[in-house]
Formats: structure tokens, sequence, C-alpha cells
């Protein structure tokens, strides 16, 4: 998920957040924590998914093994 469109979920469930003013309580504090919890979890449900599709490894570290592997070619 690219950044405007986590920030366009945020505006879509909190409008103020355009238009302001904003003010933070703890439940507001509560609340943006639960949709960044939830919109990252739908995240990461997919890319696994589509990482299941293609037969690639299911434990994240083999994930990052790959990625160290890349920038270990390039340094």
């Amino acid at each position: 998920m690219k950044r405007a469109a986590l920030w366009d979920i945020y505006t879509k469930k909190n409008p103020k957040f355009l238009t302001g003013p904003v003010t933070l309580t703890a439940k507001g504090l509560r609340k943006l924590f639960d949709q960044t919890w939830t919109e990252g979890h739908k995240q990461g449900v997919q890319t696994g998914r589509a990482h299941a599709e293609k037969g690639r490894p299911q434990d994240p570290m083999d994930m990052l093994d790959e990625v160290w592997r890349r920038a270990g070619a390039r340094g």
C-alpha cells in the first residue's frame, strides 16, 4: 500500500483531518492506532496470500534473506 492510499483511508474515516481543526484525544489516538493496525494487517494478509500463490516462502525471515542477498549483490 502506498502512503497516499493509507491517507485516503484515514480521511474517508476522519474527514476533519482535511479541514481541521483536529485535536487528538486519548480515544482519538486509539482510533488512529486501530485503523493503522487494521490496514497494516489487511496489507500483510494480501501480501502473504500473493506470495503463497507464487510459491514463495511463508516464513517472513526467508523473504528478508532474499532482500539482504540483493543488497549484498549491490554493495
